[in-house]
């Protein structure tokens, strides 16, 4: 086995004049990593995400108070986006398929926390649309979780790391 030889700073240039702001960049970087967080509605999702990665408001894009500007499209800009679930739903009555939408940007995502409403239990939707927007969102949870590097289900509050 190779034993690695300690190297001094004259020997790679530049690496003293790095800012600690770069410095903070390059291990930001090596920690990006996908967070799924699901869940039933008003069971704590959004607190959950704040506490636990430190969340403030601007750093969350909210699906659901979209003013229509990004329809069917999120920031991508954003730390977090949340009500996924909501935008799924615009890309539905849209005829887009959000799935596609989650592969073709799945680079772009890979840093974010995702937070979604499980709305792919319970009873059957007797509309088309809804019918339709429950099975899109099990399709782009099912994406999502494997994408993912920690999914997360939060029930009453109480958080179950799934993956």
């Amino acid at each position: 086995m190779r034993k690695l030889e300690r190297t001094d700073t004259q020997s790679r240039p530049g690496l003293c004049s790095m800012t600690s702001e770069r410095l903070w960049e390059i291990k930001r970087r090596r920690r990006q990593h996908m967070i799924l967080i699901f869940g039933g509605a008003f069971q704590g999702k959004l607190d959950y995400a704040k506490e636990t990665y430190g969340l403030s408001d601007g750093e969350i894009f909210d699906c659901a108070e979209n003013d229509g500007s990004y329809w069917p499209s999120v920031d991508l800009n954003a730390r977090a986006l949340n009500h996924f679930d909501r935008f799924v739903l615009a890309c539905v009555r849209e005829g887009i398929e959000a799935k596609e939408y989650l592969v073709s940007n799945v680079d772009a995502l890979s840093d974010k926390i995702i937070l979604a409403d499980d709305v792919t239990q319970g009873v059957v939707p007797m509309n088309r649309d809804e019918r339709a927007w429950r099975e899109e969102v099990g399709r782009c949870l099912v994406y999502l979780g494997k994408h993912a590097e920690h999914v997360i289900r939060v029930y009453c509050g109480i958080p179950q790391v799934v993956k």
